[in-house]
This record gives C-alpha cells, structure tokens and sequence, in this order.
C-alpha cells in the first residue's frame, strides 16, 4: 500500500529492480497526496505480488527526494542491484555505515530535497 510520492522498489535474487506499485499519475511536480487528506482512504493505491516462489532479495522504500535526485528513472532503479550487490559483497554493516553519506551525496547533486531510505533485506543462511 501507498499513499503519496515515494517509492517502493522491489530487487529480485537475479538484481533486476522494478517499482511495487507504479508511480501515480495524478500527482503533477511536487503536487502529492497526503494522509491528512479528508478522502485520504481514496488515494491509497495498493498492489499485490505473489511471492510463494521468489520472494525478493530486497526492497527498498524511499521519499520521492531521492528519486529526484537521479537524471532518469533507470538511475535511480539501478540503485536497487547496486545496493544488494553491495550489500552481498561487503555486508550489511558496510552499508549501513556508508548510507548516510550516499544519500547525503545524491540529494546534493541531485534535487537537493530531504531524503530518506529504508532497505529490507532477505540474506541468505
């Protein structure tokens, strides 16, 4: 489920990143919409995967300034792979260590909003 900007980015084990829920083509420019909407139930927009089979190896969760920050939407989808490849490579702590500085790099170049990521990650025993 989701409401608003922001984005939900699912990694699947093979690195290929796609959007959960497609972006809403009723917000236009920095227009969104909010949970203290009087109608708020209305604009939720829900989707549902079937994972049974392939759960994803990760998921990301970001406010809409980190997508901003990126040229394209391939850019920013291809932070997906990176980050589960970083993550299988130099581990979660490596990650968890730099983040803040990427973000804080991404925002700068980019669109200079506030910007805020969560990652799920489904490690491998």
């Amino acid at each position: 489920m989701q409401l608003g900007d922001g984005d939900i980015v699912v990694v699947n084990e093979e690195g290929d990143a796609q959007r959960a829920i497609p972006k809403d083509d009723k917000l236009i420019g920095n227009e969104t919409t909010s949970l203290c909407g009087s109608n708020a139930w209305h604009d939720m927009r829900v989707a549902v995967q079937h994972i049974e089979d392939q759960p994803p190896a990760m998921i990301l969760m970001s406010t809409d300034g980190y997508a901003n920050s990126f040229r394209d939407d391939a850019g920013f989808l291809k932070v997906g792979p990176d980050l589960l490849r970083m993550v299988r490579d130099e581990g979660l702590d490596y990650v968890d260590k730099e983040l803040t500085n990427w973000l804080t790099e991404a925002s700068s170049s980019g669109s200079g909003d506030d910007v805020t990521l969560g990652i799920i990650c489904r490690l491998k025993c």
